[in-house]
């Protein structure tokens, strides 16, 4: 799957496949199941585990999916083989299930850790990697960007389509179908001020072409629904970004 070396790249600080010299902020609006959760996760937690006193911050809209996502980590330290464990072992000589939920801690003094959305949870961290899963999805998403961009050294935002501030930030109401394309399925794109964004529409996967979109369409509840999720169209469903526009403007 050709995507995922588009993804691993995009996550270093000096990206070989796209021209930004951006090596602080990391956008991606992408198609459902494409893996990027867990590509994402696998990325770090190579990190903390090969190299020292990482702070690495999970945050989702709700506690508990930031830590699925820890779970995630989890589950590929639990598989891997032992003399990959015996070089790179966890806290005090723990194993992955001494931990709580929401964290995992490595004896070089690495650690992940989920929290909640909200501004105001980040006031005490400092991590070296943000990441922000589903991020057009947090309410208060544009705040604790705002706040990561202040205390983190690397952030990562990754979303599905919706309309949301993060849209806004996005400045492209589906996949740009004008922009560079790294590959099929993959467009990049820079925001107002600069920041780096790819775009993976459902046709990044080797497996998902118009066939296979003309058999999943039927299961979803609109054509609109489908292209949102899959598609990458922040405008699809029809009117919600101007509902929440007067919405914000009426508060």
């Amino acid at each position: 799957h050709e995507y995922l070396d588009v993804l691993f790249d995009f996550l270093t600080p000096q990206p070989t496949r796209v021209p930004t010299k951006n090596m602080k902020v990391r956008l991606v609006t992408k198609a459902r199941r494409l893996m990027w959760s867990w590509g994402v996760m696998g990325k770090l937690a190579h990190m903390a585990q090969t190299a020292d006193e990482q702070e690495i911050v999970i945050q989702s809209k709700e506690e508990t999916m930031a830590c699925y996502l820890v779970d995630y980590a989890k589950m590929l330290y639990r598989n891997q083989p032992d003399w990959l464990k015996l070089k790179f072992p966890l806290k005090r000589g723990m194993s992955v299930d001494d931990f709580a939920r929401d964290n995992l801690e490595w004896a070089n003094g690495s650690k992940i850790l989920a929290i909640p959305q909200g501004a105001s949870k980040l006031n005490t961290l400092h991590p070296s990697v943000h990441f922000m899963d589903e991020a057009a999805f947090q309410d208060e998403g544009q705040a604790a960007f705002n706040s990561a961009v202040a205390a983190a050294s690397f952030i990562i935002c990754v979303t599905s389509a919706w309309p949301s501030w993060f849209h806004d930030l996005a400045g492209e109401d589906r996949f740009p179908i004008h922009a560079l394309k790294v590959m099929r399925g993959v467009a990049y794109t820079e925001t107002r001020r600069g920041a780096p964004m790819l775009w993976f529409d459902c046709s990044a996967h080797p497996e998902q072409d118009k066939e296979w979109e003309e058999r999943e369409k039927p299961n979803y509840t609109s054509e609109s629904e489908f292209n949102r999720q899959q598609h990458c169209d922040y405008t699809a469903g029809g009117g919600e970004k101007v509902l929440r526009d007067r919405m914000e403007a009426r508060w």
